[in-house]
């Protein structure tokens, strides 16, 4: 989502919501130490959940919620619970909580949140939700020079932020508008054809040893993974097996997520001979130099061979509409993009060279005779419909 160079987060400081302890002298605490408190007719109480953080748990009726301290040791923890009680009891909470409080509650230091902050800031930081009006909203969008897609992530973003007051009960729902964020764009379609591929790859070659970008793209059109994996990709852990022919996208110890998967793939023998150059030219770990953004430097080089519009997607969009054009399965297709099938088929099915072809088949042959059969026979050469429709 992210085509910009990330920037980091702006320094926020919410007066009114708890703040975190320091680092220094946070000592530990018996994994087993629980705190109640009975506060307006609930309890409350606090407790370590299995990664060890605790969590404040109460019930609102006959639903179980509760709230990170994002804490580990029992001391901090405990200063978060006891200043958390005191806020519910503050009057007039909304009337207090500005949007640049709630999104730092939300998002803390997130350099990814910090680039949309960075544009939401200037117009929404020292607003309360309260004074937010869908009036609001559609003038920052008019004004705001970006793609639709991002628009509409900074704007949910910011109402997630608000959403996450209610459910921590710093706001009440009255405090929090109705919005309509704006429409999305529709789905990116644009991938690379064999001509401009060709120009992508000439542009990027030169003397002596073989820039960042080159690597990417050869690492993206020819695995399909997405932008962050390459970055993050290193000679150290074992993820590029010269012996097996693989590359595993996945860093050891990492676990998987749920969406976004990072595959294993083979390597075809274009790109062994690539990473076998690379890794003799290498100069650290990481088999692109570093994790840095490529974005930039990916945005040279199509510039440099005539080309428009050319980003990590795009690569990856090229390398999986290729394999779907040239028949390769697409449960195949999905397992080296690390997507589930049904995203696959929803966007690759159409490239099939097969597809459908069954079907239109079966239409034609329910007519019983082929265009253009035996004209000479004296027999039409177009099929004949029976009306069948009641009269």
């Amino acid at each position: 989502m992210f085509d910009e160079q990330d920037k980091a987060a702006p320094a926020l400081r919410p007066a009114a919501l708890p703040a975190r302890p320091s680092r220094a002298g946070r000592g530990g605490g018996a994994a087993r130490v629980r705190g109640r408190r009975f506060h307006a007719g609930v309890w409350y109480e606090l407790r370590p959940a299995e990664n060890g953080v605790f969590y404040i748990h109460w019930s609102e009726g006959r639903r179980s919620r509760r709230e990170s301290t994002r804490e580990k040791a029992i001391a901090p923890a405990t200063a978060y619970f006891d200043e958390w009680l005191t806020l519910l009891d503050a009057p007039g909470r909304g009337q207090v909580l500005t949007c640049a409080d709630l999104w730092q509650r939300k998002y803390g230091t997130s350099e990814r949140h910090g680039y949309l902050w960075r544009h939401l800031e200037p117009t929404f930081g020292p607003l309360r939700p309260a004074d937010v009006t869908q009036d609001t909203i559609d003038r920052y969008v008019a004004g705001r020079d970006a793609a639709p897609a991002t628009i509409r992530l900074e704007v949910v973003c910011l109402v997630a932020a608000w959403n996450a007051a209610v459910k921590e009960r710093h706001l009440t729902s009255d405090d929090v508008p109705a919005i309509t964020p704006p429409e999305d764009s529709p789905p990116r379609d644009r991938w690379l054809n064999d001509a401009e591929i060709d120009r992508l790859l000439a542009a990027a070659e030169g003397p002596g040893r073989m820039g960042r970008a080159e690597r990417f793209v050869y690492l993206a059109l020819d695995t399909g993974a997405r932008r962050t994996a390459i970055q993050e990709l290193r000679w150290d852990t074992g993820q590029v097996d010269f012996a097996t022919g693989a590359i595993d996208f996945l860093p050891p110890g990492r676990k998987q997520m749920s969406n976004k998967r990072r595959a294993a793939v083979p390597m075809s023998d274009r790109l062994r001979a690539v990473l076998l150059r690379a890794y003799e030219e290498r100069v650290g770990p990481y088999v692109l130099d570093s994790p840095a953004n490529v974005n930039t430097a990916l945005t040279t080089l199509a510039r440099n061979a005539g080309l428009a519009r050319v980003t990590p997607h795009v690569l990856r969009h090229t390398a999986a509409t290729h394999m779907a054009r040239r028949g390769v399965p697409l449960w195949i297709v999905a397992k080296l993009l690390g997507d589930s099938l049904a995203t696959v088929e929803a966007v690759y099915a159409k490239w099939q060279p097969d597809f459908g072809r069954e079907a239109v088949e079966t239409i034609g042959g329910a007519w019983g005779r082929e265009m253009g059969a035996s004209a000479q026979d004296g027999h039409q050469t177009r099929p004949t419909m029976v009306d069948t429709s009641l009269e």
